[in-house]
């Protein structure tokens, strides 16, 4: 406010409004209504007797608490209380808050009879109120919040029938008066304080209509469904605390909160000392749209967490004192698509809480950025996904074995963790940074996802490493490589252990280090969508003897297999948009691989005609074409020389209508056929009928096919499949 504009209204409000600073006590007269006061250091009791002509003053309102000494507040209090206060007859807002030293307030206090506010909060002495202040019947808000010798209320409190708001926060009461008949028209009312096996009393509470804020204990589902908090359409805060020695029966306590249900515009919930197994369907229900604060505390019976994660607008969560609660998973979530869509704090606190959980999941929380729990001595797996803003210290847990962190923000307290446990399976995706200078020796599983900034210290766990997934992390893969290349071993470093390696989604990374891998032990090795590699690791058939998988798709500049061949110990080889390399696939020299049993290829462009003779070892056994766009014919004696085959399947190749009049096509060792999404006009020329070990067909997606081979089928068949044959099935009609 201006100065100009301050002492306008100062000018205009002199005689009914006065501040009682300075030296202008005199100015005080029976005109002066609303008076206020600045605490002051020194001269404090004589300030007031200047105040005995206010005969007609409706506030008095003390200004500036935080700046009183404790020393000052006796001085007050007396003036006040035994002189001042029984000449205000007419006095309407009367605040004594922060007074600490008042034990008891004077019986005169009955005698203003128009007050209708009286603020006695902060009082760490007030015991009792006097009976008298029953007699202020006009009396509409009483703050006894913070009163903390306060044991009792007046027994006959309920004869304030226009009272509207009473705080009794953080006080001692045991019990609310017997007998009490609470207004009606109360519509904040901060605890309902109900002792043991006293509960009847609280269904005193459905009488009332417009009720803010209210904590019970209450021992009987009876009473909690006469209380009818469904219908206190004010209700905003909710608090429910059963006594910390309660003995009510697990399920009673559980009926208890079904009948508890408050409106549905609840913003805030509080529960403590809850003894129940688990808790009401209501809570965490989506209808309950409103919440934005949810508490829950010493519930150490309970062994699951109900589905918070429903609440649309839940920005804090506390969970403290769960000793029952083993694992925290999807049943947390709830049902929605979107969990804890707009969390911004969670905290998990307590002594001994959670200290049996084994399992901690905290999915899809974009807005969350509090701290995880400290402390959690049995967790055996955590996994933390799609919490951008979630930056915190990982949680000691000495039992830890699975860690997964998806698209989270950065974690500190990594490698205390590591350095403490005996984890075996890491997975970290889309984290910008991440110390990982070390691994522990444990460690058999590692999946890295998005990390452009995380060096793997491979070395240091080259001896239990088995399982290591490197996605989109090209300049990780080169140092990686590089470390496990041949080079390493005069620096005395020994080969890895690994058993199965992907390299997926890196379309720039170009080569492998010169010299080859050196991991004997490895068994599987995918590259997938590497877009800009030429050449596979040199010398796989020495350096790789144990290789028994090779996957490699959308590697379109991979140019030839290495020149000395692959592992001969080869089982499985799947080749997918690898254009250039399928089509130098006379250079293949895949006739030496007797272990081969299974053979993938799919996704080209060139080939019309498909598999020429000699291409394929015999040993094979399994075949699967799929997406040639342009093959028009099935080479009949490359595919009739495959005598160990059983399972050929033939996949989208929309050119091949038919199959050539060559005599028999397939071998006779053929046990599998399918045959989906195909161009094919007419199964005749297949040679069904010839192969005797066939025992299951499979037709799928043939839109143009009409029948049925003209020379029948094998008489070995046994399982008959047709799907989405529509002018097939009309004929079979």
């Amino acid at each position: 406010m201006h100065d100009l504009v301050n002492d306008l209204a100062r000018y205009v409000a002199s005689r009914s409004f006065f501040s009682l600073d300075g030296g202008n006590a005199h100015n005080v007269s029976s005109s002066t209504h609303h008076l206020s006061f600045v605490r002051t250091h020194y001269d404090v009791a004589s300030r007031f007797r200047v105040l005995a002509g206010a005969t007609n003053l409706r506030t008095l309102l003390p200004l500036n608490v935080g700046h009183v000494r404790f020393y000052e507040y006796n001085l007050l209090i007396d003036e006040i209380l035994h002189v001042l206060l029984p000449t205000l007859r007419w006095l309407r807002v009367l605040s004594l808050s922060h007074y600490w030293k008042i034990s008891t307030l004077p019986g005169s206090i009955g005698c203003l009879k128009h007050l209708c506010y009286l603020n006695l909060s902060h009082n760490d002495s007030l015991i009792r109120l006097p009976d008298s202040i029953t007699a202020l019947y006009y009396l509409q808000t009483l703050i006894l919040a913070y009163c903390g010798s306060l044991i009792e209320l007046p027994s006959n409190i309920g004869s304030l029938t226009c009272l509207r708001h009473l705080d009794i926060r953080w006080t001692s009461l045991k019990r609310m008066p017997l007998g009490m008949n609470i207004p009606k028209d109360l519509r904040t009312l901060t605890n309902f304080v109900v002792a043991e096996n006293g509960g009847t009393r609280v269904r005193e509470l459905g009488e009332l209509r417009d009720l803010m804020r209210t904590l019970s204990n209450v021992d009987t589902y009876q009473d909690a469904e006469i209380v009818n908090l469904r219908e206190k359409r004010y209700l905003k805060k909710l608090v429910l605390r059963w006594s910390s020695y309660n003995n009510i029966m697990q399920q009673n306590c559980l009926n208890v909160l079904d009948k508890l249900q408050p409106r549905w515009n609840l913003r805030e919930l509080i529960i403590t000392y809850y003894s129940g197994r688990s808790f009401s369907d209501w809570l965490g229900h989506s209808s309950f749209s409103n919440i934005s604060v949810v508490r829950l505390e010493s519930c150490k019976h309970c062994v699951s967490l109900p589905p918070l994660g429903q609440l649309p607008f839940l920005e804090k969560l506390t969970i403290e004192g769960f000793d029952g609660v083993t694992s925290v998973g999807t049943e947390f979530n709830g049902s929605n698509c979107i969990h804890f869509q707009s969390l911004k704090y969670l905290e998990f606190t307590g002594g001994l809480a959670f200290a049996h959980m084994q399992e901690l999941c905290i999915r899809n929380c974009p807005k969350l950025s509090g701290g995880l729990p400290s402390h959690l001595p049995s967790l055996t797996s955590l996994s933390i996904e799609k919490c951008p803003q979630l930056t915190s210290s990982l949680p000691f847990a000495p039992l830890l074995r699975e860690i997964k962190l998806d698209d989270c923000g950065n974690f500190s307290g990594v490698e205390p963790l590591l350095n403490g446990t005996e984890l075996r399976d890491m997975k970290i995706k889309n984290l910008s940074a991440l110390p990982l200078r070390f691994l522990p020796p444990t460690m058999t599983r590692l999946n890295l996802e998005d990390n452009p900034e995380i060096e793997l210290p491979i070395h240091i766990c080259h001896e239990s490493l088995q399982y290591l997934n490197l996605e989109r992390i090209c300049d990780t893969i080169y140092h990686f490589l590089w470390k496990i290349s041949p080079r390493l071993r005069k620096f005395g470093y020994s080969p890895l252990h690994l058993h199965s390696m992907d390299i997926r989604y890196c379309p720039e990374f170009r080569s492998f280090p010169a010299g080859g891998l050196a991991t004997p032990c490895l068994t599987s090795l995918e590259l997938n969508d590497c877009r800009h590699l030429n050449y596979l690791p040199e010398n796989m058939q020495a350096l790789l003897p144990s290789l028994r998988s090779l996957t490699i798709p959308s590697c379109p500049q991979l140019e030839s297999f290495p020149k000395r061949g692959l592992p001969s110990e080869l089982v499985a080889l799947s080749l997918s948009n690898c254009d250039k390399l399928i089509t130098s696939c006379k250079d293949w020299g895949l006739q030496s691989l007797c272990s081969l049993k299974t053979f993938d290829i799919g996704r080209e462009k060139n080939i019309e005609s498909f598999p020429e003779i000699g291409l394929l070892p015999t040993s094979l056994t399994s075949l699967d074409i799929s997406r040639f766009e342009n093959l028009t014919s099935l080479n009949s004696k490359g595919l009739h020389s495959l005598s160990s085959l059983e399972n050929l399947s033939i996949i989208k190749c929309p050119k091949l209508h038919s199959f050539p009049k060559e005599g028999q096509i397939l071998p006779a060792s053929l046990t599998t056929l399918s045959i989906y999404d195909m161009g094919l006009k007419s199964l005749d020329n297949l040679g069904l009928h010839h192969l005797t070990c066939l025992k299951e067909f499979r037709i799928n997606s043939c839109g143009g096919l009409r029948s049925m081979p003209t020379e029948g089928l094998s008489s070995s068949l046994s399982n008959l499949f047709i799907s989405r044959c529509p002018l097939l099935e009309k004929r079979s009609q």
